[in-house]
């Protein structure tokens, strides 16, 4: 008579569902997952350490870190992984907005000219277009900060653009050549 008591009253003391675990969203800042961009979450959400935690987190690839930043300040996101220039940026613009791990130490972005350019120093780099992996990435903020340290007014005498921008374009040069 003692077993089957003990084994109704662990019956009665267990949860006969599983607990509801809290789905949050997570913004990764680059369109694909890599060593340095998201991996922390995809290896956490693949050794179950999220859903330990009652977790059920679903990991969004958005365009870039000024994105990032935009969508926990507008509160789409709960938790973004940025690089820390557009948090600066949204900081003096008023947007509370809190920064607790940075996964990059030191600034992915960086001007780059083959060896033999005419560009030899930044303010060469006067009516120029500069390539950016996306729009909304960090290495715009980098490449106008860089423009007006030396000299230049980032809003007139630079361009950036992105792959996607230059596509758009072709498109659209494509498009107005064909209804002509």
């Amino acid at each position: 008579m003692a077993v089957p008591i003990m084994l109704l009253a662990f019956l009665l003391a267990s949860p006969l569902t599983a607990p509801a675990q809290t789905r949050i969203r997570v913004g990764t800042c680059a369109r694909t997952l890599t060593a340095g961009v998201g991996s922390q979450f995809a290896v956490a959400q693949k050794l179950g350490w999220f859903a330990q935690e009652g977790l059920d987190v679903e990991v969004v690839p958005l365009t870039g870190s000024t994105d990032c930043v935009k969508f926990v300040a507008t509160r789409e996101f709960l938790i973004t992984l940025p690089s820390m220039e557009p948090l600066a940026i949204a900081r003096q613009q008023g947007v509370r907005i809190k920064n607790f791990y940075t996964a990059y130490q030191t600034p992915g972005d960086a001007i780059a000219v083959p060896a033999e350019s005419p560009i030899q120093k930044l303010s060469d780099l006067k009516g120029k277009t500069i390539g950016v992996t996306n729009m909304a990435s960090a290495g715009v903020i980098i490449a106008r900060a860089l423009a007006a340290t030396s000299g230049l007014n980032p809003d007139t005498d630079i361009n950036s653009s992105s792959p996607a921008r230059a596509r758009s374009r072709r498109r659209c040069c494509a498009a107005s050549r064909s209804t002509r």
